[in-house]
């Protein structure tokens, strides 16, 4: 990305805006869907600031304007364009979070330290860590980031969201690892069920037979106490 001359001519004005919206289609667009597609809607904010980048473009086109304003229309539409990206990225951050910790809530009963001979769960948890890190850091480069561009910020939350969205990939990569876990704990909650149902069982049948047997065992119990007084 080049920002316009001192004394802008047509000629980079065209380049400003050729480079406006091919940033925009490789950068911003799949970026979109990615929001859309996680939350089925875009946020207020993501149109508010799509808008204001399409009214900027366009008013690059008027022909009042000279190169150096157009230009300068131009920068404005780009600091939009930023901001999208930049929402766009905490929207995949906060959506891949949300996800993970439903697959944690879901797996929750599942030992997952077996799951991968035992790989699994500490390099999951190095990935989640560094992923928080780097949150941290992109919140910290948006508070310190002075720049118009805002290029720090968006380097910063890009490789945040990317982080988490690896995660996720990571987690998907060990779906059958996952299922089987899972299989073994339901099977082995189903013996632990059976068990307790067969203790329970035993345990009523026992009683119920003491119970029937009570006078019997009390009239021995009277015979013998008798025996010992008379001894």
């Amino acid at each position: 990305m080049t920002g316009p001359p001192e004394n802008p001519t047509d000629a980079d004005v065209h380049n400003l805006r050729d480079e406006l919206f091919r940033d925009f289609n490789n950068h911003a667009n799949p970026l979109l869907a990615g929001a859309e597609a996680a939350f089925g809607a875009f946020p207020e904010g993501i149109l508010n600031e799509s808008r204001a980048l399409l009214a900027h473009s366009a008013r690059s086109y008027r022909d009042d304007f000279d190169s150096a304003e157009r230009c300068r229309t131009l920068g404005r539409a780009r600091t939009h364009l930023v901001r999208i990206q930049l929402d766009c990225h905490k929207l995949m951050y906060l959506a891949a979070e949300g996800d993970i910790e439903d697959f944690f809530d879901e797996y929750a009963a599942v030992s997952l330290g077996l799951v991968d001979n035992g790989q699994f769960s500490p390099v999951l948890a190095t990935m989640r860590r560094d992923a928080r890190a780097k949150v941290t850091d992109a919140k910290l480069a948006e508070n310190s980031d002075g720049t118009a561009e805002k290029i720090p910020t968006l380097t910063e939350w890009a490789s945040a969201s990317e982080a988490y969205e690896d995660i996720l990939v990571f987690i998907a990569s060990k779906a059958d690892a996952l299922a089987h876990a899972a299989t073994n704990y339901r099977q082995r909650r189903k013996r632990e069920l059976i068990s307790g149902l067969l203790v329970g069982v035993v345990s009523t049948l026992i009683g119920g037979w003491l119970l029937t047997r009570w006078p019997w065992f009390m009239a021995l119990f009277d015979t013998a106490s008798s025996a010992a007084k008379s001894g």
